[in-house]
């Protein structure tokens, strides 16, 4: 709430801005997405109709099978959408709660299955179309073991940043020690 009133309060915060949430997919029927006072930017929306709404402005699947959609199947990428752009003081048990930037938009690019585990190519994949969609951010909860090179994950993530897109990555929960880095987050 102190940042946000610097930036003229928490209805504004985030404003304008598009978020790529590249994830398990995302549940748009949740109360945190409700497209309640937003309207489609220029050019959107983008990817299946089914599962866009004025806040959830993209949704694609970038998944092996033909079958799958961009519903989220494990809760995972509708928890993160939440934190980064949940809409401000939305009702919930515990009391009102809002995502970082809850004027922004959201895309869902799922680039994971329901167990939680997505094709390298596909995920990077994900990430060059979020970046030609016109997202200012990607958000990626995800990693996998790092190795000595950069590989083709943390290429992309590169590749996105030096094009002028922000890009947060988990630094992952990988093993075999504490304080060990994944790639991308590497």
């Amino acid at each position: 709430p102190v940042l946000w009133n610097k930036l003229g309060g928490g209805q504004v915060a985030g404003q304008g801005v598009k978020i790529a949430i590249l994830d398990t997919g995302i549940d748009i029927s949740n109360p945190l997405f409700s497209p309640a006072g937003f309207s489609y930017p220029p050019g959107f929306p983008r990817g299946n109709p089914g599962f866009v709404n004025r806040k959830v402005i993209a949704a694609k699947v970038f998944l092996p099978s033909s079958s799958a959609t961009p519903a989220d199947q494990d809760g995972h990428g509708t928890n993160v959408e939440g934190i980064a752009a949940g809409d401000l003081d939305t009702p919930s048990p515990l009391g009102p709660i809002s995502g970082v930037a809850p004027a922004a938009y959201l895309g869902n690019y799922r680039v994971l299955d329901a167990g939680g585990s997505g094709s390298d190519s596909l995920i990077a994949t994900g990430l060059e179309t979020a970046l030609s969609d016109g997202f200012d951010i990607a958000s990626m909860s995800l990693g996998a073991t790092a190795g000595a090179q950069l590989d083709l994950l943390a290429t992309a993530v590169e590749n996105a940043v030096a094009a002028g897109m922000t890009v947060v990555v988990a630094a992952g929960n990988d093993g075999p020690n504490r304080a060990t880095i994944a790639s991308p987050g590497i």
